[in-house]
């Protein structure tokens, strides 16, 4: 897939928001950084992650009862694509048990 520079905007700053924090991207934190409305973030992250540049995951949000939350993270094709590398990654059982602590 050829990515337009637009793609590749919402791709290397979801990258640098994963980086600094080391946790999922919700679509909205994306939209505020970059001034766009969270659908056109979500709109644009639903393409990213079929082309396999992104991991959609969902959290429990512990505010709102029954509801999870949508979140992106960068995959290793996008990191590769930026030449970028995480030390650290998750898998899916140390992000649950992350989750766990977290909702107790």
């Amino acid at each position: 897939m050829n990515l337009t520079e637009r793609r590749k905007q919402f791709l290397q700053q979801i990258i640098r928001l994963y980086e600094k924090s080391g946790l999922p991207v919700h679509y909205e934190t994306l939209a505020n950084l970059l001034g766009v409305s969270k659908w056109t973030a979500y709109d644009m992250l639903k393409e990213l992650e079929k082309n396999d540049f992104l991991k959609r995951d969902y959290v429990v949000n512990p505010n709102v009862q029954g509801r999870s939350t949508i979140v992106f993270s960068p995959t290793p094709k996008a990191n590769k694509l930026f030449g970028q590398t995480r030390e650290v990654t998750f898998d899916a059982g140390m992000l649950n048990e992350i989750k766990k602590r977290y909702l107790k």
